[in-house]
């Protein structure tokens, strides 16, 4: 990922099988990987799962809050008191999805 990344190359996070991840949850792969390389950035891991997975099957309406678009909003519950405590309940904290009133 780091060579990837450094290179330029746009790393879309995602998953299609039930080898690293038995729920196919996109929210456990982002976790997986803030817990297990705490030395990627953050913002970089959650654009893996929204703008560049978008992007990757070609859903610009997707993973973007842009007008327009179905951004897929949730919430994530912290306590934190600065962004480094923020981003390590990103790692442990459950993602619950918004949903849009009818």
């Amino acid at each position: 990922v780091d060579r990837m990344l450094s290179a330029g190359v746009r790393v879309a996070l995602g998953t299609d099988s039930r080898a690293s991840n038995p729920d196919l949850n996109v929210w456990k792969e982002v976790q997986h990987l803030l817990h297990h390389r705490p030395d990627l950035d953050p913002l970089q891991v959650l654009q893996m799962a929204t703008i560049s997975g978008a992007d990757a099957m070609n859903q610009r309406l997707l993973g973007r809050i842009e007008r327009g678009c179905r951004p897929g909003l949730g919430i994530v519950r912290s306590g934190a008191a600065c962004l480094d405590e923020a981003y390590a309940d990103l790692s442990t904290n459950e993602f619950s999805p918004l949903r849009p009133n009818p």
